[in-house]
């Protein structure tokens, strides 16, 4: 068997211990050498994971990648990676995220690295008014240049697959669409005890027997947790004893939390922060009366497959690739974009029919089953890298 030493580059330790830290250890399972490199940065979206990223035992290197652009910041990373790669003499760079992606790549390709894959998960330009139009064709051209050094591009979702065509984003050799995929052993909703759960609302100050609207996200603009608020504010008089449950963190929490104040939720409203055990994340789920994320944009939207998993039935926003992961009157019900009022009829007609919800729980489970199992994934990811190692390099005069 062929066994390759492969290092994965992410710009931020949140995506190395989310994303590639399961894959990596699935692959040295399957004797392989696998190293990891990331910014130790954190940010109040992504706390730093390298400590337990450090436990796991896998190699990890420290590289300051920044989030924005700062270019002697970017030099210097560029210029770390390098060295690494040219010192370890790896196989296969695997990079992540749209810094990491740049710079991982172009350090590989300087350094002589014969294989360089990148994980498309997600394009950031053109995207929910992120970035001004300056610094959208900015981030176009350098990822369009970029994506002429790699092998291959995997991406999450077919929406991503069709924007990199429709900005002619072209790798030397193959685009594949890989989806998604999730522990489907510890997203087992048997794994969540009744008592468990009973600690979980005392923890976070939920009524016993009240309805829980439940949300996972960074809290950015993107991903329309304002929305929910409004949503759940026109509940107010037919489901007073709602109460809803939004994770995670970023820049936005302190406005969430002012606006559920102004629409007078904030006593039913609790906010957890980020949750850094990845069990406590897990067992929010099953907290949960439905799943609800507005959100204007994903790449693949995992917290759905993960309700899903969780037997959580789902309200989501209509629009691609969602409507691709949750099926519409099977897992969950969708709504328009920003449609507030939308979202409030969906909640609605969820918590006011427990047979519907059962129905879409159990299909949901189904479903993340049939499509959403990692180990399908780590597969499919690993028979490319052994297609790709075996043949003519980038450069090889013998390629044709």
């Amino acid at each position: 068997m062929t066994r390759l030493k492969v290092l994965h580059i992410s710009t931020q330790s949140a995506t190395a211990f989310r994303f590639v830290l399961p894959f990596a250890r699935w692959l040295r399972a399957h004797e392989h050498e696998v190293h990891l490199a990331s910014s130790e940065l954190a940010y109040p979206d992504a706390e730093s994971f390298v400590a337990p990223i450090r436990r796991s035992g896998l190699p990890f290197h420290p590289i300051a990648i920044p989030r924005a652009i700062e270019p002697l910041a970017d030099l210097k990373a560029l210029a770390h990676a390098w060295t690494l790669i040219r010192r370890e003499r790896f196989d296969i760079v695997h990079t992540h995220n749209a810094k990491a992606g740049v710079i991982g790549r172009l350090a590989a390709r300087l350094a002589g690295c014969p294989v360089v894959i990148h994980t498309n998960h997600g394009l950031p330009f053109f995207v929910a008014d992120r970035f001004t139009l300056p610094e959208n064709i900015a981030h176009l051209l350098l990822e369009a240049s970029i994506a002429r050094l790699t092998d291959v591009i995997f991406v999450v979702s077919v929406a991503e697959q069709e924007k990199m065509a429709r900005f002619n984003i072209t790798p030397a050799r193959d685009v594949v669409q890989i989806g998604q995929g999730i522990d489907l052993s510890h997203f087992d909703p048997q794994r969540v005890s009744a008592e468990r759960l009973r600690h979980l609302r005392t923890r976070w100050g939920i009524p016993p027997k009240a309805p829980v609207v439940g949300t996972i996200a960074r809290l950015v603009h993107h991903k329309g947790v304002d929305v929910l608020l409004r949503a759940v504010a026109r509940l107010s008089s037919t489901h007073p004893d709602l109460h809803t449950l939004i994770i995670g963190d970023g820049d936005e929490l302190t406005a969430l939390k002012r606006l559920a104040r102004e629409l007078g939720v904030a006593t039913r409203v609790t906010f957890t922060g980020y949750l850094k055990d990845p069990r406590d994340t897990r067992d929010a789920y099953r907290l949960m009366t439905l799943f609800c994320l507005p959100t204007c944009w994903e790449s693949f939207g995992v917290v759905f497959a993960e309700a899903m998993a969780m037997q959580i039935p789902i309200v989501a926003t209509d629009l691609p690739p969602i409507n691709a992961v949750v099926s519409a009157g099977e897992t969950g019900l969708l709504a328009p974009r920003d449609d507030a009022a939308g979202f409030s009829r969906a909640i609605a007609r969820l918590l006011d029919d427990p047979d519907l919800r059962a129905a879409f729980g159990a299909a949901g489970r189904r479903r993340a089953q049939r499509l959403f199992s990692e180990e399908r994934l780590f597969s499919t990811m690993l028979e490319h890298y052994l297609r790709v190692s075996t043949r003519p390099k980038l450069g090889d005069p013998h390629e044709r």
